[in-house]
């Protein structure tokens, strides 16, 4: 039996390559860029939430835009 296959969807985000440990460095190279530290707790309390959360969450610890965090971490792609 010749079945057409029509669609395939893929969650790429962990199920076929695990990106969980190459954003967290990632993260901590652009504290470093900063001299701050991001530790594994500020790392697991961001794990598993929205962009907005995370904007929130990185102005209330480390009183610093995400902007410029991110800006450091582009810099590595």
């Amino acid at each position: 039996m010749n079945r057409k296959i029509y669609a395939v969807i893929f969650d790429m985000d962990g199920t076929m390559i695990d990106t969980e440990k190459i954003k967290e460095n990632g993260w901590k190279y652009a504290g470093e860029c900063q001299n701050i530290i991001i530790d594994d707790k500020i790392l697991s309390e961001m794990r598993g939430t929205n962009k907005e959360y995370c904007k929130e969450f990185y102005n209330s610890k480390i009183n610093i835009p995400i902007n410029e965090l991110k800006d450091n971490l582009n810099m590595l792609l």
